[in-house]
Parts: C-alpha cells; sequence; structure tokens
C-alpha cells in the first residue's frame, strides 16, 4: 500500500503526456492525411480547381496576360475598350468547357509531382485563350476588326502566360505520414485514457488536448493565409490567391473546426455528465426554463423578443431554421452517443475513492496553457508578417532615382520623367480610354519619377471591387459642382454619349446614393475609378522598399484638402513628404532630401493644404507649364507648343506637356511624340522659348517611345549607364 500514492501521479503524469503527443500528432496526421486525399490525390485536385476557377476573382487573374494578349495583339481600339475584352474573357473562362480544360490540366500534374520533377512545373492556359478568342467574335463589327487576324496570333502572344506551381519533393513521405500518424495519435489518445488513475478525467483531458490542437491548427491556417496573402502586392492577385487558398484548404479548416468542436463535447460530457444517462433529461430542463417567467418586468419584456425573434427566423428563413434545428438536433445525439460511450468505458467515480479524484484543475490547466500558446503563435506570426521598416537605412544615398550624378543636383536642376493621368491605365482594373499602357508601380519599376494624377468624389455601386464593373463607381458630380457642359469640354460630346450609352445616364446636378469617397478618376468615374487609399498603400510600399527615390505627385484635386491629406496620412506618406522652401531659398539636393528620408513633392493643381498641411503646396506657385490641349502632331511642335501655360515666369520649376489630346487614345501616335529624337528636340525647342531646362517632362503611353532615355540625357548622363535602384524588403 505504501506504494500507492507514488504509482498514481507517476500514471496521471504518463496520461497527459501521451494526450499531448497524441493531440500533436493529430494535429501534423490530419493535416498531412488532408493534403494526401485532398492535394495529391489527382481527381481531387483537379475538383478543387474546378471550383477555385468557379470564383471570379481567380477567373479574374487568370484572365489578366491573356486579355494582355488579346490587346497586344490587336489594335490601339482594344486598349481603349480593355475592361469589356476582360469581363468577355473572365465569363468565357467560367464556362463549363474551360473549367474542364483546366481541371484536366491540373490533373495532368500528378504524374510530375508524385516523379518529384526537379523543373518547375507549368499549366497552360492555352485552351482558354481559344475559348475566349472565340468569344470576342461576338462582339459588335467595330471591334471585331480591331481582333488578331489568327487566333494562332493570340496563342502565341499567351504562351508566357502560365500558373507556376512549385514541385512539392516530399510528396511520398505525405503519403506515408499521411496514414501513419492519424493512427499513431488515436494509439496515444487512446493509451492517455488506459494509463489514467481515472479514466473520466482523462478523457475530458485528452478531448481538451485535441481542443487545443485544433485552436492551434485553425490559427495556423489563418495565419499562413495573412502571411502568404501579405507577400503578393497586387490587390487583384492577392483575391485570386485568397479564392485558390480557400477553395484547396477550405475543407481543412471545416475539419479542423469540426474536430474540434467534437473535442469540446467530449470534454463537456466527461466533465458534466454524472453517470445517469438520460437522454430527454436536458430536454426537460429546457421546457422548466421555458415555462419560468422572470420577475424583473425588463427580463420578461427581452425574454418576449427573443421569442419573437426566433418565430421571425422561422417565418423569414424557414430552410435555414431547418438547418440549424438539424444542427442542434444532430450535435445533441452525437453528446447523448458520448455520454452511452464514457458510461461503460469510463465511469464516474464517486467522490473520495481516490486521491486524484478531485484534481479536476489538471485538464483546467492544459486549456490555459493551449490557450497561451495559441496565443503565442498569433503574435509571432503577427510580429513576423509586419516587416515594414520605420526608416530609411542610414547614411547618404550612392545613387539618386538611380544615377550618381543626380545626388548632387537640386530639384531645379533635374529633369524627371512623368506620366499624365497615371492612374488611368489599360492594365489596371476597370479603366477604359486610358491614358497609359501599365499601372502605378509598374510606371516606377520602369524609371517614372513622376506621377499626375486626378482626385474625384464617387460612390461604389456594389460592395467590394465594384471599381471593377462597367460603371461601377458613380461621379458625384453634384458634389463637385459640375455641369454636362463642363464635362463635355474636358472629354468631348462624343465621349460622353458613349459613356452614357454603355454605363447609363450620368448623375448631372443630384448625388448618387451612398458615401463619397476619394477616387482616381479621369473626369468620370464611371470610365474608370480606383480607390485613393488603394493607390497611394502602393505608393507607399514602393517608396519604403525603394529607399534612394525621389517622386513628384501632383493632382488635378476635386477632392477637399483634408481628405487627401488624411489619405495621404493613412497611407503612411506624409512621414515622406517634403515641404518646398520659401521663394528665394536654395533648396536641398537630391541626395540631401534622400538621407533625410524626404522624398516627396505633393502639389495640388487647385486647393493645397495652406498652413495646416504645409507639405501639399499649389502645384503652380512652384511649376510653370506648356499649354497641354494639342490636337495634332503639328500642334505638339515648334515653339507654339512651348508658349506659357498655367503658372508664373518666375516660378522655379518648368513642365512640359507632350500629350494629344484625342479620344480614343492612340497609342502608336502618343509614341511618334515621344519619340528620343522628337522628345529631345521638342524639350530643346522649349528651353529655347522659355530659358529653363524642364523638370517634369509628363507623357501619355510612357511606354510608347523614350521619355525615359530623353531625361536621362537631359540630365547628363550616358545613355546607354544602366541604372542602380537600390531594393530593400
Amino acid at each position: 500500500m505504501a506504494s500507492q500514492p507514488s504509482r498514481l501521479p507517476r500514471s496521471r503524469g504518463w496520461s497527459i503526456a501521451l494526450a499531448a503527443l497524441g493531440a500533436l500528432a493529430g494535429l501534423l496526421g490530419g493535416f498531412l492525411l488532408y493534403a494526401r486525399q485532398e492535394i495529391f490525390d489527382p481527381d481531387s485536385l483537379a475538383e478543387r480547381s474546378r471550383t477555385a476557377l468557379g470564383d471570379e476573382r481567380t477567373r479574374l487573374a487568370i484572365a489578366q496576360p491573356i486579355v494582355d494578349g488579346i490587346v497586344d495583339s490587336g489594335s490601339a481600339e482594344l486598349v481603349n475598350a480593355r475592361p469589356l475584352v476582360e469581363s468577355i474573357v473572365v465569363s468565357a473562362l467560367g464556362t463549363p468547357p474551360a473549367k474542364a480544360a483546366f481541371a484536366e490540366a491540373v490533373r495532368s500534374l500528378d504524374a510530375k509531382l508524385a516523379n518529384r520533377s526537379p523543373n518547375t512545373l507549368l499549366l497552360n492556359l492555352t485552351d482558354a485563350t481559344v475559348i475566349a478568342a472565340k468569344a470576342l467574335e461576338a462582339l459588335n463589327p467595330a471591334v471585331r476588326k480591331s481582333l488578331p487576324k489568327e487566333v494562332d496570333d493570340v496563342k502565341t502572344a499567351i504562351l508566357e502566360s502560365r500558373i507556376t506551381i512549385t514541385p512539392l519533393r516530399w510528396v511520398h513521405e505525405v503519403d506515408l505520414f499521411g496514414i501513419v500518424l492519424p493512427f499513431a495519435a488515436l494509439l496515444l489518445l487512446a493509451l492517455s485514457v488506459v494509463v489514467a488513475p481515472i479514466r473520466r478525467t482523462a478523457v475530458q483531458r485528452a478531448a481538451i488536448a485535441v481542443a487545443i490542437a485544433a485552436v492551434v491548427g485553425l490559427v495556423v491556417l489563418i495565419a499562413g493565409k495573412a502571411l502568404a496573402l501579405g507577400r503578393i502586392a497586387d490587390p487583384l492577385y492577392e483575391d485570386a490567391a485568397s479564392a485558390a487558398w480557400d477553395a484547396v484548404l477550405g475543407g481543412l479548416g471545416e475539419w479542423t473546426i469540426g474536430i474540434g468542436l467534437l473535442a469540446l463535447l467530449l470534454a463537456a460530457a466527461a466533465r458534466f455528465d454524472d453517470g445517469e444517462v438520460d437522454p430527454l433529461r436536458p430536454l426537460g430542463r429546457a421546457a422548466e426554463l421555458a415555462r419560468r417567467h422572470p420577475r424583473r418586468p425588463v427580463l420578461g419584456v427581452l425574454r418576449g423578443v427573443g421569442i419573437g425573434l426566433v418565430g421571425l427566423l422561422f417565418v423569414v428563413e424557414p430552410e435555414l431554421s431547418l438547418r440549424l434545428l438539424a444542427v442542434a438536433a444532430g450535435a445533441w445525439l452525437i453528446y447523448v452517443a458520448i455520454i452511452e460511450v464514457l458510461a461503460i468505458i469510463a465511469p464516474v467515480v464517486p467522490a473520495g475513492e481516490s486521491r486524484v479524484a478531485g484534481r479536476r484543475v489538471v485538464p483546467l490547466r492544459l486549456a490555459g496553457i493551449g490557450a497561451v500558446v495559441a496565443g503565442a503563435v498569433v503574435v509571432a506570426l503577427a510580429v513576423g508578417s509586419d516587416k515594414r521598416s520605420q526608416a530609411r537605412p542610414p547614411g547618404p544615398p550612392e545613387a539618386c532615382n538611380g544615377y550618381p550624378q543626380l545626388c548632387g543636383k537640386r530639384i531645379d536642376q533635374v529633369t524627371i520623367p512623368a506620366t499624365h493621368n497615371s492612374m488611368s491605365a489599360a492594365a489596371e482594373a476597370g479603366w477604359f480610354l486610358p491614358n497609359q499602357r501599365y499601372g502605378i508601380v509598374r510606371q516606377l519599376d520602369d524609371g517614372i519619377r513622376g506621377l499626375l494624377i486626378d482626385t474625384h468624389y464617387g460612390t461604389p455601386r456594389g460592395g467590394a471591387g465594384a471599381e471593377r464593373d462597367f460603371g461601377g463607381v458613380i461621379t458625384d458630380l453634384a458634389k463637385e459642382g459640375k455641369t454636362r457642359q463642363e464635362v463635355v469640354a474636358e472629354l468631348g460630346e462624343d465621349t460622353v454619349e458613349r459613356a452614357e450609352d454603355l454605363i447609363g445616364r450620368l448623375a448631372f446636378g443630384e448625388s448618387p446614393r451612398g458615401e463619397a469617397r476619394p477616387y482616381l478618376c479621369h473626369v468620370l468615374c464611371e470610365l474608370g475609378a480606383t480607390r485613393l487609399d488603394t493607390a497611394l498603400g502602393k505608393i507607399e510600399t514602393w517608396l519604403r522598399t525603394h529607399p534612394d527615390e525621389f517622386l513628384a505627385i501632383v493632382i488635378e484635386d476635386y477632392v477637399s484638402p483634408e481628405e487627401t491629406a488624411q489619405a495621404f496620412q493613412r497611407a503612411g506618406l506624409v512621414r515622406y513628404a517634403y515641404t518646398p522652401p520659401a521663394p528665394g531659398t536654395v533648396p536641398p539636393t537630391l541626395g540631401q532630401l534622400i538621407e533625410r528620408d524626404r522624398r516627396l513633392l505633393v502639389l495640388a493643381e487647385h486647393d493645397g493644404g495652406g498652413t495646416k498641411f504645409p507639405w501639399y503646396g499649389q502645384a503652380f506657385d512652384l511649376f510653370q507649364e506648356t499649354p497641354y490641349t494639342f490636337n495634332g502632331i503639328d500642334a505638339i511642335s515648334g515653339r507654339q507648343s512651348c508658349r506659357e501655360n498655367r503658372g508664373s515666369s518666375g516660378n522655379p520649376l518648368f513642365q512640359i506637356n507632350n500629350w494629344i489630346e484625342k479620344v480614343p487614345r492612340d497609342p502608336g501616335l502618343q509614341g511618334e511624340i515621344n519619340a528620343f529624337d522628337v522628345l529631345r528636340e521638342r524639350a530643346a525647342t522649349c528651353r529655347r522659348v522659355r530659358g529653363m531646362d524642364p523638370n517634369l517632362i509628363a507623357v501619355d503611353y510612357y511606354n510608347e517611345g523614350d521619355v525615359v532615355a530623353v531625361a536621362k540625357s537631359l540630365n547628363g548622363i550616358p545613355i546607354d549607364e544602366e541604372p542602380r535602384v537600390r531594393t530593400v524588403r
């Protein structure tokens, strides 16, 4: 008898250890079993890929290179109608033939995965391209003439469009451990009950351990998704990755939640059951509670309201109500079954028969430890995912805007290549009649350092992603105080009529329903819109990861200075903002500004920030410019193209506007005036006329022609010298 007290604690210790190991093995084994059955099984993976393609977010991402190939293989008209082409391709990718082809291609990957091929696996989307091209043939005759003559031309252009899947080199290990670990988990959990002094307590302990493992697994899935999506800069591809994650791993999350809830039912049964099996006893208790009326009138009113809401749910959502009843009934039957089994394998031990009978604190301690572990996992993953540097790396830059020669020059001594209506890009979501081929981030990557953008008030018609739809954002023309005549003066009657044919009547003189938000739009948000917050967030990310670059942003502002400044503050851009010195003061050099991390010049054409936001200055207190309403090549050449326009002739900075106001815009025509010799000659002409070298050269379709090379030449940098752009992560 003397050895009995020491044996029981030791057995309890083994039981706890086995329960913890069993829960851990169950977590790992469950994940690997899911991977074995749902990811590495070709039929299951093909079906999940079909599900992913059924999500519009996935189709939008897949459609981008397909649409690019169609647009690039066609005429300029297709660039102006890219959103329409995109909508047709996205619809085509959602058809049964496209889904079947996609699923079959995914299924064919299984052999390569099983063979652990060392090469990157490529999934070609040529079949989807053919379907999309055929769908485009149904367009109106004007657009049909703009299509490539041969579908093969499109297919050739799209062969570079592929989804890349990195081969998993441990496929066979998943096959093995996906079977072994779940069985090992069950064995360990069973042993944790068998060796315990009190089996009912051990069952409760094992169930809590499994529930904790389920919570940890769910946290890992949620945090893993956040980490994976956090590495994707483009919101479009982030949405697609989210849809793909949900399609492939959504079932794992559901199973994890289900097992966790089942474990909690088991723990509850082990903890609260007194050993008497009476399936109807809780129902009797519930009926008794339902008959009991509260003494306090307030509680009585709340009780009546609650009963009424339940009744309303049954009336309004009968199918949902039945499903909820079915779930509750199923959960109750599982609970009763657990009680039945526990009564046999782990009967209740009367209090006082064992020293450890009253030590129920162990499961509670285990639950507390598990909660701490889960919280630590969340915190660690959150901290690990926030890699944003709070300041530029110290020290002077070796190269400024890519070149050491610029570091010693002031802003008024440097020529910056810029884009006009930078946000209006064919590659961005929902932009009709664009001014640029690629979006702002690509422009910055390609050497553009000046952005001319327009802000407007818009109201989304739908939910998230409304700006992708035709007329998805409605311009609040009443808030901006604009009339139809003013819009026609900016865009032309034909363009306004086209817009109304496409999206319906424009809301002149009345504010649309809903809250107006700041958007980047060109005159009409119905023809293209990007949330201001979204665009500024991308610019902040680019600036943060390119610490030796200086940018200038000029805003044609129809949004108040307060709301504009708030958007810059939310994006984290204000800490980069440079406040120009008073007139007559010598400005710092580009190198000095970059070293101080004041690498962003923000100016408004209409209403700057004044003394409240001194970094948000008035553009034409600093700049003088050329005209910008050129209707042809002849008008944009010669001395007359350099005459004075906005801004005083005494302003220190000079802007050349180099685009043709033709709607729809013609990339080829823009390429002619952006050609190196043509643009360089115009800059020389304007220098003779205005007595200043240009500090900003703004163009449409910057990728057509050589505006970056022209700026390099004007800065005295050899044309063949490669830029040295430092990046940090």
